[in-house]
């Protein structure tokens, strides 16, 4: 029998039980080795299915996303048996928080068979399980969260005004009258949690076995081919694999063929580029049936007559094949994400700017260079880098700010895109903080002639009209002098004047009047300031440098504050700015992503659903609107026996968390204001396919 000892391991686990009885008499008597007589069988293989509803705010279901059957489920066996046997040290809390302000819930009816509270050892306690009051109170009246550690709540019987039921109210802090109400046990069993994931690509190793090559050589991390009719091919389970190739003017063509049927020929040469220089080229090849082999072949079809020593070269290979030895998501959904291929739908504004242009807005932003796809029906949009190079089919990308402009309305726009991972601000000049700083023994040399005529200075380290000079200290060939000068303010005058060839140096405090602004997180890496005219900032080295027009700096007392000079490059007042930079903080666009808790049956306490008698268990979770918070596309289901780290369940202690099973499905969008229901059922089956019975 395959895993007898894994299987022995979680019966042993469970609570003791005729259940718990009957299966290890069963694993006992399985036949084998010499005699007769007659022996149970204990030989299980599981089947599933997964069905994904679309619902709507109230839970209810309005459409059918996904409904998948016979899917393979590696490690079911474990999957029940665990949940059977139960994990009391993982035990699931769902822990409510009044919202009202003053931390006191409304007052609610319960109808129960003894009075709310008794006393025990002198002490006032609730005379009910906890889950008895929970059952009673309105959800809509607290925050919730689950947690692997309770929060201790306090109850107090209230006066009732409903016949034949108690009345009581729930607060945040103790109150006079009441009683520690601890938090609900959602789970005493094993708790799950499914996960999703977008599963588009994950990098094969080019040494992988399931590559089948002939011609092509590993050489320096790349797959080689130098001689036409060279092949590698991949046949798995797939709905999509990605080429990375390595274009030169050593290149040639490459034909690509998907279950031997021609799909499309690639052009790897490119004459404008220098002897060693190379540029990417990704193919992609999507939308296969990934219920089936796929074979996807790649052969050197052929090259330029004018090529010397043509070569085909693959950088990388991506594909969403999965292995059972998988045991993460290929993809699952982030808690930050600067991808967004997801295609979300945009129009430009029905009216023109200023300047003619039809303009929209992308949701997240600043973008990466180049990486912004529109698609008006089947046409895709070319992108140029000026707005005056604007026509029809054209369109120009503000990345820093996310705007998009075009020439003429348009609507029904597909639109993908990737972020820098950068966080964006910006400011009104009329709510930046005016304020003086200042920098200490600047040393500069003067302004004026030393031609033993002229008497009077200036220190030359300062911008006129800017600031103010104080504290100078003057230096007369390289010694400290003040006999036979006078300093008023910036100007020092020397009585009689300087000799010819005299070396004056001067040293001084400089006030200087700049803009504050505070950033919303710590950065990690480059501020960029940009002006109201989009041109990027100077950041300076010295405080004193912001004097200069279009300069600016972080703080070195103040790591969240950024100092930027009164004028903007052009020499005119500051306007509006515009600031980027990265964060460890905020390290790309947040989703609102969490691996979702596997729900429990409303009115029974049983946990996970699960039915004996038919050897079946079902999980259910729902991911509710705003989870992520952007339009994803799902490929990929995991159910995992924990939270990710990530995820940030309170009490969580990082123990390791297991992937029993993997799931391709097919591809499934869920938009951000669309609620998702996934229901994942699992049963048993014996050697005729018949159900397990318990």
């Amino acid at each position: 029998m395959k895993n007898k000892n894994v299987l022995r391991s979680l019966i042993e686990g469970m609570k003791d039980s005729p259940m718990k009885k009957q299966l290890l008499s069963k694993l006992d008597r399985k036949s084998g080795g010499a005699g007769g007589g007659l022996h149970d069988e204990f030989q299980v293989s599981a089947k599933g299915r997964i069905m994904i509803e679309e619902i709507d705010e109230d839970g209810q279901v309005v459409g059918v996303l996904a409904d998948k059957k016979n899917l393979v489920v590696d490690g079911a066996e474990h999957i029940l048996l665990r949940s059977f046997a139960g994990d009391t040290e993982r035990t699931l809390y769902r822990n409510r928080i009044p919202k009202a302000a003053n931390g006191v819930s409304p007052k609610y009816h319960i109808r129960l068979d003894k009075a709310l509270t008794e006393v025990v050892s002198g002490q006032s306690t609730i005379a009910h399980s906890p889950n008895v009051i929970w059952s009673g109170v309105n959800e809509d009246d607290f925050e919730t969260e689950y947690a692997f550690n309770p929060i201790t709540l306090f109850v107090k019987e209230e006066t009732s005004n409903e016949p034949g039921q108690v009345a009581f109210s729930i607060s945040k802090t103790a109150v006079t009258g009441s009683v520690p109400l601890q938090a609900e046990i959602y789970s005493g069993y094993s708790n799950y949690f499914i996960g999703i994931g977008d599963g588009v690509k994950k990098e094969m190793p080019l040494d992988d076995t399931r590559i089948i090559k002939s011609g092509f050589a590993l050489d320096s991390g790349k797959l080689t081919a130098t001689v036409q009719g060279s092949t590698l091919k991949i046949e798995e389970k797939l709905s999509h694999v990605s080429f990375l190739f390595e274009k030169s003017n050593k290149g040639g063509q490459v034909e690509i063929k998907v279950n031997d049927q021609a799909h499309q020929t690639v052009e790897t040469y490119d004459s404008n580029l220098a002897t060693g220089e190379t540029e990417d080229l990704l193919v992609e090849v999507s939308d296969l049936d990934f219920d089936s082999l796929q074979k996807v072949e790649l052969t050197f079809a052929g090259a330029d007559s004018g090529v010397t020593g043509p070569k085909i070269v693959v950088k990388s290979i991506e594909t969403d094949a999965l292995q059972k030895k998988d045991n993460t998501l290929i993809r699952e959904f982030k808690n930050f994400e600067n991808r967004f291929d997801t295609v979300e739908i945009y129009n430009t504004m029905p009216t023109p700017d200023e300047n003619g242009h039809y303009v929209f807005r992308l949701l997240n932003f600043p973008v990466v260079k180049d990486s912004v796809k529109l698609n008006y029906d089947t046409t895709s949009l070319q992108e140029v880098d000026e707005k005056s190079k604007l026509s029809s089919g054209k369109f120009f990308v503000d990345h820093v700010r996310g705007y998009v402009y075009m020439s003429e309305a348009m609507t029904g726009l597909a639109v993908t895109f990737t972020t820098t991972n950068e966080f964006y601000e910006d400011q009104r000049e009329n709510l930046l903080v005016s304020k003086n700083v200042t920098a200490n023994d600047v040393k500069s040399g003067v302004v004026g002639a030393i031609d033993g005529v002229n008497r009077t200075f200036q220190p030359s380290g300062f911008v006129t009209g800017i600031g103010t000079v104080s504290g100078v200290r003057v230096y007369v060939n390289g010694v400290l002098t003040s006999s036979g000068i006078s300093v008023a303010g910036q100007n020092i005058t020397f009585s009689p004047a300087p000799a010819v060839g005299t070396v004056i140096e001067v040293e001084f405090n400089y006030s200087i009047p700049v803009r504050s602004y505070t950033l919303a997180f710590k950065p990690s890496s480059d501020i960029k300031v940009y002006d109201k005219s989009q041109a990027l900032y100077d950041v300076a080295l010295a405080t004193k440098d912001l004097a200069a027009a279009g300069t600016a700096m972080l703080n070195p007392l103040n790591d969240k504050e950024v100092l930027i000079s009164t004028r903007v490059k052009d020499g005119s007042p500051i306007g509006n700015i515009d600031l980027t930079y990265g964060t460890d903080e905020r390290p790309g666009v947040p989703t609102g992503y969490k691996r979702a808790v596997i729900l429990k049956p409303k009115k029974m306490n049983e946990y996970p659903w699960f039915a004996l008698d038919r050897g079946e268990i079902q999980f259910v979770a729902e991911f509710k609107e705003n989870t992520p918070m952007q339009a994803v596309t799902i490929r990929e289901m995991g159910l995992f026996d924990g939270p990710r780290l990530d995820d940030s369940i309170r009490g969580f202690k990082n123990y390791p968390v297991s992937a029993f099973s993997l799931v391709r499905v097919a591809p499934t969008r869920k938009d951000t204001k669309t609620g998702m229901r996934v229901t994942w059922t699992i049963t048993l089956t014996d050697e005729d396919g018949k159900s397990f019975k318990g």
